[in-house]
This record gives C-alpha cells, structure tokens and sequence, in this order.
C-alpha cells in the first residue's frame, strides 16, 4: 500500500534533519551517508589509457548538470539540470545534434508531464527513443525518490503521463538510476542511502535488477545483483552501455576523502555473470567527484559528470575521446 501524504512529509523532514546535522556534501539536494573507510583497500585500476577530455560546454551552466543518455542513432541527448528557469528543483533537458560529428545544439527542457515542480532527474531513454524511464519524488510513489517510465508513438511525439514502475521495483526507500538492457527483458538500477539503506544490501547504496518473460509480461521483484559488483560502500547511479556488456557506476570505495569515483564492469553475454569491477585511472577520475556515465556505441567516447575545479557549475557535463575503443 502507498504511502499517505503525511507519512511522506515526515520521513522527508527526518531525513532533512539528519542531513543537516552532518556534513555539507550534495548530491540529491543533501541525501547522502556517512560510515567508516578502512584504511587502506585494494583497488584495481583499469590499464593505462589515453585519451582527451573536454567539457561539453554547450551543455552546461553554473548549475548541476549530469547524468547523460543518448538514443541509439546517438543524435539527441538527455541529462538532468538544477539550472534556474525549471519546472522544480531538478529538470530533464534534451540536446540535438544534426551528425555524430556535430556539435550539440543548446539545450531545452522536455517539459510536462515529464518535468514537474517536484524532483525529476536521471534519465534513460529506450534505443528507439519510444520509453524516458526517469526518478522522481512527486506524489503517488512510494517512497522518497521513486523510478517512473512514460511512452510515446514515435520519436517526436509527446510524451504520455508517467506510470510508476511499481513495488516490484519501488520501495519506502530511494530507487534512481535506472537503465535498461538491449532485449528490454532486465531492468537494472540502484537504491540511494536515505533514512535506512534498502534491505537485502551489501552497503549503503546498491545496484538491483529485475528481470520479465517479454515486453508485454510483468517485471519480477528486484534482486540486488550481489557482492561481486556493490561493496559496503555507496554503488549507485549506474548506466549499461547500449550492448548491455559494460556497466558503469558511480561509488566512493576506499577514498579516504569520500570522493566518488567511476568504476566500470564487463560481461561476455547478457546471461553472463559480471566480472569484478575495475576504476577508472586518473585521467577521469581526479581527486573531485565523477559521476558514472554513457559510452557511445564504438567504445571511443565516455561521458560523464564532474566536479573537478576547472568546470563551469558545481558539476559539469564532460567528455574524453579515447585513442581507441574501451576495453575491460
């Protein structure tokens, strides 16, 4: 049974308490955990790569700007903003751009019924660009952030009202980061440390899926994915790549600082198990907080969000161009 309107003020006040009587770090307007790091961890970077990074510039403003997904022609993007001129407190924006070599045109916001007074960030669109599955904390959910969907005719259409995901996935706790396997038959995302991590987890924050027959079928109750990928640390916000074979997060484990780095997993198949998962080396990961994102379809380009100091807003929209295509 859903929450009332009560019950969600509530919990909502308590966790704004408990926010504010800990430290100043943001990331969903103050939701966020403390606990202990050992002090020293074994981590496994990735092999030496290069590569060039630049900020999307053209994307970004003195705001927060993060979490990128394209379409499957690579041709229109989305990503959420707190920039001023939103509907509420985080907005879903969209870019364009006429070839894989151009550059994106100034973005706009998606608007109603996707868009609302209320938190509506973490986008991830389906390969035909059909499905927006996205996180919100509008009424109706159920509990403080909760995974929603809407579908539309075809690729320039209005959007229809969003639908919850449901209890199979949703839960009284926090559900984001919602990405979809190439067959449509897994949906993977993760929870985010509120009051009280989601049972069933191996640390703070952990990465799910839930699985169904067919398109046309129900999805099963969500299982956490397990111990070879999330740690006891925060592992959230995650995107697959569009063959379903690499998945990126976003996770602080073993930083001494609680700076959050981006670590990347590979599988052979898609009914594979996924392998343990490796950090990306400096050249992304700084001593700031970088934020998982989107690989293109040839594995030469990664996007990402940043708070690294040379950025435009307190996290910037970022690319590297790697010298040749990602490998695990």
């Amino acid at each position: 049974m859903r929450r009332s309107d009560a019950s969600r003020i509530i919990v909502m006040l308590l966790v704004a308490l408990l926010c504010s009587c800990t430290s100043n770090q943001k990331e969903l307007k103050g939701i966020w955990s403390e606990g202990t790091v050992e002090d020293s961890i074994r981590l496994k970077a990735t092999k030496p790569m290069n590569g060039e990074v630049a900020n999307l510039s053209k994307l970004n403003l003195s705001s927060w700007d993060a979490r990128i997904c394209m379409t499957d022609d690579e041709l229109t993007l989305y990503f959420h903003s707190d920039r001023p001129g939103g509907k509420g407190s985080y907005d879903i924006f969209m870019s364009k751009r006429a070839s894989i070599k151009d550059e994106w045109e100034e973005p706009e916001n998606i608007g109603s019924p996707i868009n609302t007074q209320y938190d509506d960030f973490g986008v991830f669109v389906s390969a035909d660009n059909l499905t927006l599955y996205f996180c919100s904390n509008r009424p109706d959910g159920y509990g403080l952030y909760d995974i929603w969907y809407s579908t539309r005719a075809n690729g320039s259409g209005k959007w229809d009202e969003p639908k919850n995901m449901g209890p199979e996935i949703n839960s009284t706790y926090n559900e984001i980061g919602p990405s979809l396997s190439p067959d449509g038959l897994d949906f993977y995302f993760s929870d985010y440390v509120s009051y009280l991590p989601r049972p069933e987890g191996f640390g703070q924050a952990d990465i799910w899926v839930s699985a169904r027959r067919n398109a046309e079928s129900g999805w099963s109750t969500a299982k956490n994915i397990g111990p070879a990928v999330n740690s006891r640390w925060n592992d959230y916000g995650l995107t697959l790549s569009r063959d379903g074979l690499l998945l990126f997060f976003t996770s602080n484990r073993g930083d001494q600082q609680w700076n959050e780095d981006i670590w990347f997993t590979s599988r052979a198949s898609l009914s594979s198990e996924w392998a343990t998962p490796k950090r990306f080396n400096e050249i992304i990961n700084q001593d700031s907080n970088d934020k998982a994102g989107w690989i293109s379809k040839d594995k030469t380009v990664f996007y990402y969000g940043s708070d690294r100091p040379d950025g435009k807003g307190s996290v910037d929209l970022w690319k590297i161009v790697f010298e040749k295509p990602l490998e695990y």
